[in-house]
């Protein structure tokens, strides 16, 4: 088991820069980066990017969030939401498109399109996020799918949510200038399986 204690969290704090992605980003503690309609995810993304492009740092490491309770259903939150938000950091919006689709609940999906109608004016209004799949739901994932120009059917599968991360990385580029970074210098952690490193992982060595 690694050492947990807070002088090994903070000596890795302080020799690091650090990014939050918080629970705004994930709506109802959902695995699923979600765009809201203040802007929390869109914002993040942005300072990552800003990050990269200022710093003379060769790696940076995506951390899952965890509670201290050590569930089996908190390591997989932060396995999945460090996994999702690697994907949108690096551009691989198919296979963000996969695995969101999932994983993501109905309230995750309203929540998204609700954030893309309120905060960024785009017809997919849901209605109330409710976690029920109704027709306004239905309707809302219909015009988003036509203004992203692919099949209308209204159903949320692994193309649509691509087209999702897509459009979260569109907004990203309109708020900012645009410019490349080398995604090779991203690390997420020391275990090459999976790519991803949770915060307090029973795999990791606590470095």
């Amino acid at each position: 088991k690694p050492d947990t204690s807070p002088e090994v969290e903070l000596s890795y704090l302080t020799n690091s820069d650090c990014i939050s992605f918080g629970e705004e980003c994930f709506g109802d503690k959902g695995s699923v980066p979600i765009v809201d309609a203040s802007g929390a995810l869109i914002s993040a993304l942005c300072h990552f990017r800003e990050l990269v492009r200022s710093s003379a740092k060769g790696e940076w490491i995506v951390l899952g969030h965890r509670s201290p309770s050590e569930s089996d259903a908190d390591v997989s939150l932060s396995s999945n939401r460090a996994r999702l938000v690697k994907l949108l950091l690096l551009g691989d919006v198919k296979s963000f498109g996969k695995q969101a689709s999932d994983l993501a609940t109905v309230f995750d999906l309203q929540a998204c399109l609700k954030g893309f109608s309120e905060g960024f004016s785009l017809d997919c209004d849901p209605g109330k996020v409710d976690g029920i799949e109704g027709p306004k739901t239905k309707a809302a994932i219909r015009h988003f799918q036509e203004s992203r120009d692919i099949t209308a059917d209204g159903i949320a599968g692994p193309v649509t949510w691509a087209e999702i991360g897509q459009s979260i990385l569109d907004l990203v580029a309109e708020s900012e200038d645009e410019f490349e970074f080398d995604a090779s210098k991203i690390k997420f952690g020391p275990m090459a399986i999976d790519g991803i490193w949770g915060c307090l992982d029973p795999n990791s060595q606590g470095e």
